[in-house]
């Protein structure tokens, strides 16, 4: 079959990046051609550009000290921005870019996967997206969607919901990524849908060992965060001299601010921050895919319990590993991961998305 893959691939970040990589292996692995539409919608757009100025109220020279802030921070900008345009270009076989509905042609296609990602969010996509809701003419072509998400913070009208309820016809077939959109569309809709794994735990190992890039640095702890100043940069500033190694802050776009005794790294390849994954001697953070990915690569982690964590809370949960989601407020002593069911756990969870997936596609 020739399937097309409808996600947010052009967002600047890495899981999202990621998962849309996991999802081209895992179906080019069941013998299928596969290619990424390339939409482009206007709200991902405008976050590409290098130079963001952010209104600031104040005096002439706060203004101006913003200003410059972020004409510096606009060359960091730009260079994770190529790289992630790199990434996309070298890594998939892609569609012509298109910026609407009406200018969308899946003719060629017998099947389009939407997901995985926060494709039917309100507030991320503006309102319902029609093209990540499948409402688009597609005569003959199969729609399914695998582990979509309304993410959570949208509050829904009546409305919404009777929007929802339409759009939702779209589709073949329809599977989710949180429990709490599975019972949503149970209790409102009277619809059971099945809950799936992230892309990233649908592939082996050796689909991310591939293509990782091993730092320069020596023996370090592996800190991401956008932002460290609640207690998580310390709490990994502790781990890190616990055990004796350098401490790594990655970012998405390298900050100007300098962090004593932390070293910043930030605009690196896709490839080079799969790479500060495989090789750490330990990861903390606030993000799921790098929960995702500590798992991935069987590395010893801790994942900071933070008001966005319920996707991380809820894997850790599932694979038995509970006691690494922590507080940045805990006093915690070193312990390693035994990993020796965490394996069996996760083959179980991968055997079965991957069968939803083969079922919808037939």
């Amino acid at each position: 079959m020739k399937i097309g893959i409808l996600t947010f691939h052009r967002a600047i970040n890495y899981g999202a990046v990621l998962q849309c990589y996991a999802m081209k292996e895992t179906l080019r692995n069941m013998g299928h051609e596969v290619c990424l539409i390339d939409y482009r919608p206007w709200y991902f757009e405008t976050q590409r550009k290098a130079y963001v100025k952010n209104e600031v109220k104040g005096s002439m020279l706060d203004r101006m000290k913003n200003q410059l802030a972020a004409l510096l921070m606009s060359k960091n900008r730009r260079r994770t921005i190529m790289q992630f345009d790199k990434f996309l270009n070298n890594s998939f076989a892609l569609t012509k870019p298109f910026h609407q509905a009406d200018d969308l042609d899946i003719s060629t296609f017998d099947a389009v996967v939407f997901g995985s990602d926060q494709i039917w969010s309100p507030s991320i996509c503006h309102g319902f997206d029609k093209v990540y809701w499948g409402n688009v003419s597609h005569p003959k072509v199969r729609f399914l969607t695998y582990a979509a998400s309304i993410g959570g913070h949208n509050k829904l009208t009546d409305e919404d919901l009777k929007q929802m309820e339409h759009l939702l016809q779209s589709y073949n077939s329809i599977s989710v990524r949180e429990a709490a959109l599975q019972e949503m569309l149970k209790n409102v809709f009277k619809m059971d849908v099945p809950l799936v794994c992230d892309p990233t735990l649908l592939v082996d190992t050796d689909v991310f060992d591939r293509i990782a890039i091993k730092p320069q640095e020596g023996e370090y702890v592996l800190f991401f965060a956008l932002q460290g100043e609640d207690g998580s940069l310390e709490f990994a500033k502790s781990i890190s001299r616990q055990l004796n190694c350098q401490l790594i802050w990655l970012q998405t776009y390298k900050g100007l601010r300098e962090v004593n005794g932390v070293k910043t790294v930030g605009g690196v390849s896709v490839e080079e921050f799969l790479g500060y994954f495989k090789y750490a001697r330990c990861v903390v953070s606030l993000s799921f895919h790098a929960a995702a990915f500590s798992v991935i690569f069987k590395k010893d982690f801790y994942s900071i319990d933070c008001s966005q964590g319920d996707r991380a809370r809820n894997l850790l949960r599932e694979l038995g590993l509970e006691d690494r989601m922590v507080s940045s407020r805990e006093n915690i002593t070193f312990s390693e991961i035994d990993y020796t069911n965490v394996g069996e756990i996760k083959s179980a969870i991968m055997k079965s998305s991957r069968l939803y997936l083969e079922n919808a596609l037939r």
